[in-house]
C-alpha cells in the first residue's frame, strides 16, 4: 500500500514536467524559422555582388568625351548661345571670345591665340588663367591638310599622348579633315571611323560665311554660322565648335574659289614653267 501511495503522488509532479517540456519545445519552434529564412537569404545577396562586379570593366572601357571648356566653366550650352568669333582664328595673337548680345566674356575668359611661324600651323584655346584647353593642330594627311584638336586629358583609358605642346602631354579628341572637291569637313572622333560631324559650307562663297554643323543622327544643326556669329544649340560643346569653327576656315581658305587646291596648284606650276621657258 505504501508502494502504491508513493507512485500515485510522483505521477502529478512527472506529467507536470512532460508537460512543461512540450510547452519549452512549442516556444522553440518560432526561434528555427527565421534561422531558415535567413539561409534562403543567402542566394539573392550573392545575385547582387554578382551583378556588380561588372561595372568597373565598362566604366573602363567607356570614352570620355567631356566638353573641352569644362574647367573653365563652359560646359554643354545649357540654351541657344551665340558667340562672336572672328574669322581667321590662326592668324590672331589674341581673342577674347565674348557672349552675343551681352558681349560678356565666354567663361572665365576664353580665349584664342594662333601661330603661323612655325611648320605646320597651330591655334591654342585657354582658359582666363592661362590654362591650355585645346590644341588645334595641322598635320600632313595624303590628299591635303588634316587637322586634330587635343586636349591635357585623356579621353579613354589607356590612350597614350601623341602631341606636346608647351611641355604638356596632349592627348587626341577628335580629327577634322577636308572632303576632296567639297566645301566641307568630316569629324571623326578618337577611336571612331564613322563621321560624328559633318560641316558645310553653303552659299556661293561670296559675303559673310556661312557654314552648317550637323551630327550624326541629329535631324537640325546643332551650329550655324553667319558672318561672326556662332550659334550653338542647347546641350552640344561650345568650346568645340569654336574649334572646329576655327580650322574650317583655315582649311577652306585653302580649297576656296573654283577647282579649289588643286587648280590653284595647278596654276602656279605654270607660271613656274613659263619663267622656265624665259630662261
Amino acid at each position: 500500500m505504501g508502494l502504491c501511495q508513493s507512485t500515485s503522488s510522483v505521477s502529478p509532479q512527472v506529467n507536470k514536467s512532460i508537460d512543461c517540456s512540450i510547452d519549452q519545445k512549442k516556444n522553440e519552434e518560432p526561434i528555427v524559422v527565421p534561422h531558415v529564412k535567413t539561409a534562403t537569404a543567402i542566394p539573392q545577396q550573392t545575385a547582387v555582388k554578382t551583378s556588380t562586379v561588372h561595372k568597373p570593366n565598362e566604366a573602363k572601357d567607356a570614352i570620355n568625351f567631356k566638353p573641352t571648356g569644362a574647367s573653365a566653366g563652359v560646359g554643354l550650352s545649357p540654351t541657344p548661345t551665340t558667340v562672336i568669333v572672328k574669322e581667321r582664328l590662326f592668324s590672331s595673337d589674341s581673342f577674347h571670345i565674348k557672349q552675343f548680345p551681352s558681349r560678356r566674356p565666354l567663361g572665365n575668359g576664353v580665349h584664342i591665340k594662333g601661330k603661323r611661324f612655325t611648320r605646320l600651323d597651330k591655334m591654342v584655346l585657354y582658359d582666363g588663367e592661362g590654362k591650355i584647353l585645346a590644341v588645334c593642330i595641322q598635320t600632313r594627311d595624303f590628299g591635303g591638310k588634316t587637322f586634330k584638336i587635343c586636349v591635357p586629358e585623356a579621353v579613354s583609358a589607356g590612350q597614350q599622348p601623341d602631341e606636346v605642346f608647351n611641355h604638356q602631354p596632349m592627348y587626341t579628341y577628335c580629327i577634322v579633315k577636308h572632303i576632296p572637291f567639297h566645301n566641307g569637313q568630316d569629324v571623326f572622333m578618337a577611336d571612331k571611323d564613322v563621321p560624328e560631324y559633318e560641316i558645310r559650307r553653303i552659299g556661293d562663297g561670296f559675303g559673310p560665311r556661312k557654314l552648317v554643323m550637323q551630327k550624326r543622327g541629329v535631324q537640325s544643326p546643332v551650329a550655324t554660322v553667319e558672318g561672326k556669329m556662332l550659334s550653338v544649340q542647347p546641350n552640344f560643346d561650345i568650346c568645340l565648335m569654336i574649334c572646329l569653327l576655327a580650322i574650317c576656315d583655315e582649311m577652306d581658305n585653302d580649297h576656296r574659289g573654283p577647282g579649289g587646291m588643286v587648280e590653284r596648284d595647278m596654276r602656279r606650276e605654270m607660271r613656274g614653267g613659263r619663267r622656265g621657258r624665259r630662261f
